[in-house]
């Protein structure tokens, strides 16, 4: 999962609803915030998602990894460093196909058919992890 990731479908499904010329134009991008920070001394690294995480941690032996529950778990240096530098922020311009994608995802699991969300409930989540 990525973080922010239910706000983005939420702000792009409303964008795509009142005003599709916004996305269209290309002026709804998405500002990425890193899920991890892996740092050793004066060197810090960033993982936006669990699988550079991974490459990050290939010959990394004994560095720290955090694990950013939010925005505010970044203190400023780091905030700037990782979302705000022009050269190492990840900023994504959303398309309309993004938008479309999103409202179709909130339409099926908050909307009201049932048959869509059951389905994709049981196609994607391991309910044996609530027995534990």
């Amino acid at each position: 999962m990525v973080d922010g990731f239910s706000i983005m479908c939420l702000i792009a499904t409303l964008f795509y609803v009142l005003m599709p010329q916004f996305i269209e134009e290309g002026r709804l991008c998405w500002l990425r915030a890193p899920l991890y920070k892996i740092e050793k001394g004066e060197q810090k690294l960033f993982a936006y998602n669990d699988e550079e995480l991974e490459k990050i941690r290939q010959g990394r032996a004994n560095w720290e990894i955090t694990r950013a529950k939010g925005l505010g778990e970044l203190n400023a240096d780091d905030m700037e460093r990782s979302m705000l530098h022009p050269t190492e922020r990840r900023l994504e311009v959303l398309t309309i196909h993004d938008a479309e994608t999103a409202a179709e995802s909130i339409m099926m699991l908050m909307g009201p058919e049932v048959e869509g969300r059951r389905d994709f409930l049981f196609e994607n989540v391991d309910f044996s992890i609530l027995n534990k």
